[in-house]
């Protein structure tokens, strides 16, 4: 097999080159990346980017062979084009009979400090290294194995195109305040200024070894420490006209000011600061901060989850366990993943 793998190799990518004899011949299609996304498939939060392009990595070997590995994409872009299907740059690749491939993806493209680890195949990697969550991105990454079966006379009929399904690899915060009227009296409102978060890791490495979704696996990230301060915070929103937290609940950094951040261990570091007044005697400002670990059942952020947290103002902030659910399941965020079907 090392002789066939030369052979492909001097072919520039797997495209399609003459062989003879009892040399494997390549499938009649090219690998594709299926085809028309549908708008539902494809539209997420409206502060969020579709999915519309990705950078893919792959390998192809002989299953009994995992010593010897081709890598045939290598950062290679995938582009959604408007006439509704998927384009890679560069030469075709081309299913061979009897190998394996294992595809890696990240989204968007051009992701910087990614490094691919082809490994035996089976278990090649993706890395990010120093990553810092860019507002309005979101970071997602994919992975497929395929098998092209031989047929009668070392042929194989056309495959399917490849399917990914991608997965966020951050996590997404946000607050819900509200105006207790049994504390405040009746017809009194918060109303809110400004807010603030800080003291969280804004930068880390994301190891992708072991990416199995299906399995609850979205690899390891590790960060950096804290930073930030009430003076110079990670996170700011400015309501110029007063932000009115109603009875019932009023949603601060959603929308436009969504905030995105590494999977992390939540320090004593992390906190929540808002700027104030009443709807009465609305003169006089209050700043008031309360540390995240106050919620303390919930200690960890988890990438593609999305955590919002309650809270009510008097004399403080009181903030209470955060609802959490997997990112598309609370309604300020976007899809917890997207298929290219």
């Amino acid at each position: 097999m090392r002789n066939f793998f030369s052979a492909i190799a001097a072919c520039t990518l797997l495209t399609a080159c003459s062989t003879s004899g009892d040399e494997p011949q390549p499938a009649p299609e090219a690998i594709r990346f299926d085809g028309n996304l549908g708008t539902a498939s494809r539209a997420g939060d409206a502060d969020l980017p579709e999915l519309n392009s990705f950078d893919v990595w792959a390998t192809m070997h002989d299953p009994a062979d995992a010593a010897n590995i081709t890598t045939i994409f290598d950062a290679t872009t995938v582009s959604w084009k408007d006439n509704g299907s998927w384009f890679y740059d560069g030469e075709d690749r081309y299913w061979y009979p009897g190998m394996a491939y294992n595809f890696r993806a990240i989204s968007p493209a051009g992701t910087e400090g990614v490094t691919f680890t082809s490994a035996d195949g089976e278990g090649a990697a993706l890395r990010i290294d120093g990553y810092t969550p860019q507002k309005h991105i979101a970071l997602r990454a994919a992975t497929d194995r395929r098998e092209c079966p031989i047929n009668s006379a070392n042929s194989t009929s056309a495959q399917l195109p490849v399917k990914l399904s991608f997965y966020n690899l951050l996590s997404r915060i946000s607050f819900r305040g509200r105006s207790d009227e049994a504390s405040l009296g009746e017809g009194r409102r918060v109303i809110v200024d400004a807010a603030a978060v800080y003291g969280i890791a804004e930068r880390g490495s994301w190891d992708g070894a072991g990416f199995n979704p299906e399995a609850g696996a979205l690899g390891t990230w590790t960060v950096e420490e804290p930073a930030g301060s009430s003076a110079e915070p990670l996170f700011r929103v400015e309501y110029p006209d007063g932000l009115e937290l109603s009875p019932d609940g009023t949603d601060i950094f959603a929308g436009a000011d969504i905030i995105t951040v590494l999977p992390q261990t939540v320090t004593t570091a992390a906190r929540f600061e808002l700027t104030f007044h009443y709807n009465v005697n609305d003169a006089h400002q209050f700043t008031y901060s309360a540390p995240l670990t106050t919620a303390d059942i919930v200690t960890t952020w988890s990438a593609g989850h999305s955590y919002r947290y309650p809270f009510t103002v008097n004399t403080n902030i009181f903030l209470s366990v955060p609802q959490v659910a997997p990112w598309g399941e609370i309604s300020v965020d976007d899809p917890d993943n997207f298929v290219i079907k």
